[in-house]
């Protein structure tokens, strides 16, 4: 927790949350296994400028977002011959994500206008991928590809124009 102190006021809160969560394991001699979830992007964003317009006088403009996708995977690789594997991530997408922007005039006889927007979003995609492992030394070198097919995600979409008096 922490506390944050201004000069005429106070405010306490948390920041402790779970970023992503991941277990690996092994499966057999050849074939390892992970299971995870992790954020996939992430949008926090606010944005606001103040102007006059004639006699219409001060308005704000407002634009806003918030929200995001998070991952959720199922991770396999296979030692095929020593020093080469090939490797299968299956995941699944969801989330929501809105973005809101608004006009609002100090006028009360203005017309003032909000629209906003929210999509939730779902979808599996996967990944193919192959490794080389070069013996060095005591260490190795590794080579490596990875190829994702297009991914098509599905997403409702609800959109809201609100427009205002005062």
């Amino acid at each position: 927790t922490h506390t944050l102190r201004g000069a005429s006021s106070s405010q306490k809160g948390s920041t402790a949350f779970i970023d992503y969560i991941s277990v690996g394991l092994p499966i057999c001699k050849w074939w390892r296994t992970a299971l995870g979830y992790q954020p996939f992007s992430n949008m926090s964003y606010g944005i606001y400028t103040q102007d006059t317009l004639g006699e219409m006088g001060a308005y704000q403009t407002s634009f806003m977002g918030d929200g995001g996708i998070n991952e959720v995977y199922w991770g396999n690789s296979f030692t095929l011959f020593k020093h080469f594997s090939v490797g299968l991530n299956a995941s699944f997408l969801f989330g929501k994500y809105s973005k809101m922007r608004s006009v609002k005039f100090e006028d009360s006889y203005a017309v003032n206008t909000v629209i906003s927007r929210s999509n939730n979003v779902k979808g599996a995609y996967f990944t193919i991928g192959a490794q080389y492992l070069v013996p060095i030394k005591n260490s190795r070198l590794g080579f490596g590809v990875t190829y994702t097919p297009s991914v098509k995600l599905w997403s409702k979409e609800e959109y809201l124009i609100t427009t205002y008096l005062g």
